[in-house]
């Protein structure tokens, strides 16, 4: 990773996994969040040496894209695969081919041929192998300036079908040994990353089903209301309600303003008793 630009990272447990966030999230700054266990990135606004399997684009702003070309140029072997907003993919891939031709001096138009983007579209679902373990995808709708789209994470591990839970052991092992099925797949949904949104995202409920919500927060102060609204971000009078009314979620607070100090926004917080959130600064 830059040594630099990494060196004073937040980081934090995403509740009810054993995943970690590490990364830097600051509005119109950059955003980078990465889970070394999974080894996946989601958004690349930010410098780093990782060699991540997955980067889940969550719209097209600079602050959230601009390392793309670069995680693609330093990937030793396999390249990272890229998740796009759809109406996005052009314009994601455009950049990326040029900035390949930038740095390789390459003109042929096929150099873009082995790196995979894939275009996301509002409440696709997509099945993927994450580490050995099956994992699905899903997609919601955001609401910002440009299309922007937030990726729910479940992944599927193996438990005992309902009719055998309660059965002694030795009759479990007696089915086993007859070849019987006794397990199955369930979904876990684990955790949401929200792009950059209003709060009019959560009128999607299905967000809920999920533990872990990672969300924008980029303004805090009455005074920034109309500017929230008119850029289409984040206001956390807008938020607070949401968070309070779901206590059994666990809310991750990123984007917020630059404007802010990390000491601005621990003292906002200070006064809120508020279990379910941790501020990712």
């Amino acid at each position: 990773m830059n040594p630099v630009m990494w060196s004073n990272v937040a980081k934090t447990n995403i509740v009810g996994t054993t995943y970690t966030l590490t990364g830097c999230s600051v509005a119109a700054r950059n955003t980078c969040l990465y889970i070394k266990e999974l080894n996946i990135m989601i958004d690349a606004g930010m410098s780093s040496d990782f060699q991540v399997d997955s980067i889940f684009i969550t719209h097209c702003h600079g602050d959230h894209t601009f390392d793309l070309p670069r995680l693609i140029i330093t990937a030793s072997d396999k390249k990272p695969t890229i998740y796009v907003p759809s109406p996005s993919k052009d314009s994601i891939t455009t950049f990326v081919k040029t900035a390949l031709v930038m740095s390789t001096t390459q003109t042929d138009p096929r150099i873009i041929e082995n790196i995979k983007i894939v275009p996301m579209n509002i409440v696709d679902k997509l099945d993927m192998t994450i580490k050995n373990d099956k994992w699905q995808i899903e997609t919601f709708k955001c609401h910002h300036s440009v299309p922007s789209i937030g990726y729910g994470f479940t992944q599927f591990r193996n438990r005992l079908k309902e009719e055998y839970q309660g059965m002694d052991k030795e009759k479990l092992n007696e089915l086993a040994k007859q070849k019987v099925q006794l397990s199955e797949l369930k979904p876990f949904p684990l955790f949401c990353v929200l792009g950059d949104t209003t709060h009019k995202v959560f009128n999607d409920l299905g967000i809920f089903k999920y533990k872990t919500i990672i969300v924008e927060c980029t303004f805090l102060l009455e005074t920034e209301k109309t500017k929230a609204k008119k850029d289409k971000h984040m206001h956390w009078d807008n938020l607070e309600p949401i968070i309070i009314s779901h206590p059994d979620n666990h809310f991750i607070l990123i984007h917020f303003s630059q404007k802010y100090t990390k000491k601005d926004i621990k003292d906002f917080f200070e006064t809120k008793t508020i279990p379910n959130i941790t501020l990712f600064i």
